[in-house]
């Protein structure tokens, strides 16, 4: 299912200075995932695979214990099966994560994701829905701010004319894998689980597979999974990863490779002191705003006459109910 089929509408919450920018430049700034406001950003996404992981691994020690490398029989004999299985998964994901994520010794990595984050409010009740969710306005609408509404379809439009104009190495527009939440895990990740399994016994008679092709669906699932503490979020995401010079390298690859495609500019802004990368998404075609909620502050009115200055005729301009003063 498309996200758009899922997701009609998408919420993005920010200050009346983002709205203001956001408006002027028809772009969203993408911020790098290691900048993000959670410091287990696609990395939550490793445990998880090695735990999953790590019966096929168990399966597959026991049905070909006598095909082992020698090393891997000498550590069967000192550490057991269960051992054994637990240090080949963590090897295994920690291997896909590293050349993934970091790049391993001079190597480049693969990716460099950028994010840009949205609500669902699809699930919740009207009010939520016609007014706005209060963590959101106590978390990302500092002096009130605004919660501007977007149509998902022609956004997944906007993302795919990007993807076109420019050089990225994944991309991805899909609503948030919460952990804990083992129906959703199953539904989102069963398959690559199931495919890395069936791998397990050629990785253990030390054939060393080919994983490289699966890198893609393991980047795709490590920036969807997040802490089950933001759960409340209902966060929908967008992400970029954009062709960089280390990636350029690592292919083999020259400049010339990419001739339809124009390297991304990461850039830099400052948040309280510390820099933050980002990238600019966007911004050649009018983005598909449906409404505006201005948020609870301690002077309402004077923030919709302002948010609706910055609108103009683009879209309907409401006020929250919610009875909050940050």
């Amino acid at each position: 299912m498309e996200i758009y089929e899922a997701h009609r509408l998408v919420y993005h919450y920010t200050s009346i200075e983002g709205l203001e920018g956001i408006l002027n430049s028809n772009s969203f700034w993408a911020t790098h995932y290691k900048d993000l406001n959670d410091h287990t950003e696609c990395q939550l996404f490793r445990s998880y695979a090695a735990q999953e992981l790590l019966q096929p691994f168990l399966k597959a020690i026991k049905e070909i214990k006598k095909d082992l490398t020698f090393s891997k029989q000498q550590l069967l004999k000192r550490k057991g099966i269960y051992a054994i299985a637990k240090h080949e998964t963590n090897a295994l994901v920690n291997a896909i994560y590293n050349v993934s994520f970091e790049g391993i010794d001079d190597k480049g990595k693969y990716v460099d994701p950028f994010i840009v984050s949205f609500c669902s409010h699809k699930n919740d009740d009207s009010y939520t829905q016609q007014n706005g969710l209060l963590s959101q306005w106590r978390g990302y609408a500092e002096g009130g701010g605004v919660a501007i509404i977007f149509d998902t379809k022609k956004l997944t439009e906007l993302m795919f004319a990007e993807i076109k104009a420019h050089g990225y190495t994944a991309h991805g527009f899909g609503d948030v894998v919460y952990q804990g939440d083992e129906d959703k895990e199953r539904e989102e990740f069963g398959s690559f689980i199931e495919i890395i399994g069936g791998l397990t016994e050629s990785y253990l008679r030390g054939e060393n597979p080919k994983t490289g092709h699966h890198f893609g669906k393991f980047v795709a699932n490590a920036t969807r999974y997040k802490h089950q503490a933001f759960k409340e979020e209902r966060e929908i995401r967008l992400m970029f990863s954009p062709v960089t010079e280390e990636f350029i390298k690592l292919e083999g690859k020259t400049e010339e490779d990419f001739p339809y495609a124009s390297m991304k500019p990461v850039l830099t802004r400052d948040r309280a002191g510390k820099e933050i990368k980002y990238i600019s998404v966007f911004g050649s075609k009018r983005l598909p705003v449906k409404k505006v909620i201005v948020g609870p502050c301690a002077d309402p009115k004077g923030n919709l006459e302002r948010v609706k200055r910055i609108v103009g005729e683009r879209a309907p301009v409401i006020l929250s109910d919610t009875p909050y003063i940050p």
